[in-house]
C-alpha cells in the first residue's frame, strides 16, 4: 500500500493496487498496465468495493478496455483492430 489518490472516490490515503481483469487475466492485467489505486473501501469493502459489486467491476473492466483500445489505436491499429486485440487478449468484449 503506498499515499495515491483513489481511482473511484478521489480520497487521497493509502491505496491498494487492483487488477482491473484478474484471476486468470491478472499478469497480461499488470503487462498492460490494466491497474488502478483504490482506497480499501472502494476495493475491498462491500456493498460497493469492487470485489462485491458488479456495476463497479462492470466500469472498471470498461475503463481498462477503452485505454487498451485506444493505447492500440495510438500504435497504428484500426478501431476495428485493436477492439479485436483486447478480445483475442482477454477473451470478452466490455464495451
Amino acid at each position: 500500500m503506498s499515499m495515491h489518490s483513489c481511482y473511484l472516490c478521489g480520497r487521497i490515503t493509502y491505496t491498494e493496487r487492483h487488477h482491473i481483469l484478474g484471476g486468470p487475466n491478472r499478469k497480461l492485467s499488470e503487462a498492460d498496465g490494466l491497474v488502478v489505486n483504490l482506497c480499501h473501501s472502494c476495493h475491498n469493502q462491500p456493498p460497493n468495493g469492487a470485489h462485491f459489486n458488479r456495476e463497479t467491476m462492470l466500469y472498471l473492466k470498461r475503463q481498462g478496455q477503452t485505454w487498451y483500445e485506444e493505447k492500440k489505436i495510438a500504435e497504428g491499429m484500426s478501431p476495428e483492430e485493436a477492439r479485436a486485440s483486447f478480445m483475442q487478449r482477454y477473451g470478452k468484449n466490455y464495451l
